[in-house]
């Protein structure tokens, strides 16, 4: 079974590839140079922060109905993960990188992440 803090943390990613897709898709790119990367990332985690809150209590009641536990117990969760932004940066960051490592067909080094 999944626990409620790995369905925010698919969630949170889910929400940070599909504004990456659009990202491509706005500026009409097929990738972002790994360079400019950290440069995107604290753009859209900056200005989408608190959607991000409200995108996740969303999916969260769809997806567990009956068994949400509420925008309460949510919201903390939310908090402790979100807390540090630099952390929470950092690994969307990698998540980018490795994802779009995966995109182009590169085997990633890991090292370098």
């Amino acid at each position: 079974m999944t626990s409620l803090t790995q369905h925010i943390t698919e969630l949170m990613k889910f929400y940070i590839k599909t504004n990456y897709e659009q990202y491509l898709q706005d500026k009409n790119i097929s990738y972002i140079h790994t360079e400019n990367i950290p440069h995107v990332i604290g753009e859209l985690y900056d200005s989408r922060k608190s959607h991000i809150r409200d995108f996740v209590k969303s999916s969260l009641a769809q997806l567990l109905a009956s068994e949400y536990p509420g925008d309460a117990v949510v919201s903390r969760i939310l908090d402790e993960i979100l807390d540090d932004d630099k952390i929470c940066k950092n690994r969307l960051i990698t998540e980018i990188k490795l994802h779009q490592h995966q995109m182009l067909g590169i085997s990633p080094d890991y090292r370098t992440l």
